[in-house]
C-alpha cells in the first residue's frame, strides 16, 4: 500500500487491526494554505490500482490567533511592581487588566491564573478584560504573585499574554517612625502651661525615627513634611 509516495506492506498484525498506519511530516504541508493532501491506493495481483475512497485533506495550524497582548494592573499607580496598602485597597482584592488582541472576538474565552473570563462587546469596545486577583494568593514568603494570562483559539492552539507579570503584596509599612514626645512639656503631664509654652506661642514635637528610616525619608506631622 502507498500513502503520499510511502510505500507500507501490510502485515498479519494489520490485518487483524484493519488497518495499516502511515506517518507523515506536518513540514510537507503547502506553505501558504498549511494543507496537505492524503492520497492512499495499493495494487492487486492482477497490477490493477485501487484508491482510497476519497482523498483526504488536513490543514496545518499550529499558530495561535492573536487573541490577547499585554497584562497591566491598574492599581499599581506609580508602576513599580509593589501595591501598598493605600494601593491594594480594604477588601484585599485587585485587578488585572489583560488587552484584546486583533483576533480576539466577543465570545473569546481568557483565563487568568486558573479562571475563565468570557470577552463581551464591552470588552471589545474597552480593549481588554478585567480579571479580579485576590492578593491572598501571593507568596507568604516573598508577596509575590504572578499574573499569567492566555486564551484558546478556535483551533485549540493557545495564546499567551505578551509577558506573565510579577507583582509583590507589601502592605506591612516599613518601621520609620515611634514615639511622638513634647519636650516642652516638661513635668510630662501633658498640658503646656505659660512658662513651658514661651512668648512666642510655639512649641516642639519629637517625632523619634524607626530603624528602616534613610536620609531622604518624608515625614509629616499634622500636615506638614
Amino acid at each position: 500500500m502507498n500513502v503520499n509516495g510511502t510505500n507500507y506492506t501490510v502485515t498479519a498484525a494489520d490485518l487483524a487491526n484493519g488497518y495499516i498506519t502511515a506517518t507523515l511530516d506536518a513540514t510537507a504541508a503547502d506553505p501558504v494554505t498549511g494543507q496537505i493532501v492524503i492520497h492512499a491506493e495499493a495494487v492487486d495481483a492482477q497490477g490493477n490500482v485501487d484508491v482510497a475512497d476519497a482523498d483526504v485533506t488536513v490543514t496545518i495550524d499550529t499558530t495561535p490567533q492573536d487573541l490577547i497582548t499585554a497584562i497591566t494592573v491598574p492599581e499599581d499607580l506609580n508602576g513599580d511592581g509593589i501595591l501598598n496598602a493605600a494601593e491594594l485597597g480594604t477588601d484585599g482584592s485587585f485587578n488585572a487588566q489583560v488587552a484584546l488582541g486583533p483576533d480576539a472576538v466577543d465570545g473569546t474565552v481568557v483565563n487568568v491564573n486558573g479562571t475563565n473570563y468570557t470577552v463581551t462587546a464591552a470588552d471589545l469596545a474597552n480593549g481588554y478584560i478585567t480579571a479580579t486577583l485576590d492578593a491572598t494568593a501571593a507568596d507568604p514568603v516573598t508577596g509575590q504573585i504572578v499574573i499569567h494570562a492566555e486564551a484558546v483559539d478556535a483551533q485549540g492552539n493557545v495564546d499567551v499574554a505578551d509577558a506573565d507579570v510579577t507583582l509583590t503584596i507589601d502592605t506591612t509599612p516599613q518601621d520609620l517612625i515611634t514615639a511622638i514626645t513634647v519636650p516642652e512639656d516638661l513635668n510630662g503631664d501633658g498640658i503646656l502651661n505659660a512658662a513651658e509654652l514661651g512668648t512666642d506661642g510655639t512649641f516642639n514635637a519629637q517625632v523619634a525615627l524607626g530603624p528602616d528610616a534613610v536620609d531622604g525619608t518624608v515625614v509629616n506631622v499634622n500636615g506638614t513634611n
